[in-house]
């Protein structure tokens, strides 16, 4: 499933009953770079994405992510947009095939990889201020990417070590950063659930 836009270019899992992988979600980052004053929240480069697939099966082969330097267009109305990675490259997942299997499979590696995570970390804010995340926020980007269920991601921040905040029931100024991220997390997929009934 193709979403659009979260400003972060990230990634969820989607599971049946028994736990396996039945759908990823992959979410694009966006052309509109965002400067947020919440909590544990980040901006962005701008970016857009070019995917290829299978014309005969519809099959996703690649997808190939663009970018401008925010701080060089700044100073440099001429900056050109530059590829950033490709799911395929050696330098970005070595995906061959974008399908549910595959992503969790990316999952998997990142869990057993730090370096291969931070990798992820820099394409998630499309390489504008990139800050290493370990701890806490570490567990909650990877908990995040494998639950999309409200009770699965708490379980699994609690297995992680982290304690997990309620959702915010106040101002979002007052939220805590991983409540923070949820809600847009839960937000982003709320929205797709109302699109798909609206024009179905």
């Amino acid at each position: 499933m193709l979403f659009g836009h979260h400003h972060t270019d990230t990634f969820h899992i989607v599971k049946d009953a028994n736990g396996t992988a039945v759908q990823t979600m992959l979410l694009a980052p966006a052309v509109t770079p965002w400067f947020s004053s919440l909590p544990g929240a980040g901006a962005n480069n701008p970016a857009f994405r070019f995917i290829t697939f299978n014309d005969s099966n519809w099959d996703m082969l690649d997808i190939t992510t663009y970018y401008v330097d925010l701080a060089q267009l700044n100073h440099n109305a001429s900056t050109q947009w530059k590829k950033e990675y490709s799911f395929s490259d050696s330098t970005g997942y070595n995906i061959s095939l974008i399908n549910a299997q595959s992503m969790a499979a990316l999952l998997q590696r990142m869990k057993d990889n730090d370096t291969l995570f931070q990798l992820y970390i820099k394409y998630n804010s499309v390489m504008y201020d990139v800050k290493l995340v370990d701890g806490a926020r570490k567990i909650a980007q990877l908990c995040s990417i494998e639950f999309i269920d409200l009770d699965q991601y708490y379980q699994c921040l609690k297995e992680g070590s982290v304690t997990p905040s309620p959702p915010p029931t106040s101002s979002p100024s007052a939220a805590s950063p991983l409540a923070s991220q949820f809600s847009a997390y839960v937000s982003i997929i709320l929205s797709a659930a109302i699109v798909l009934v609206l024009f179905s």
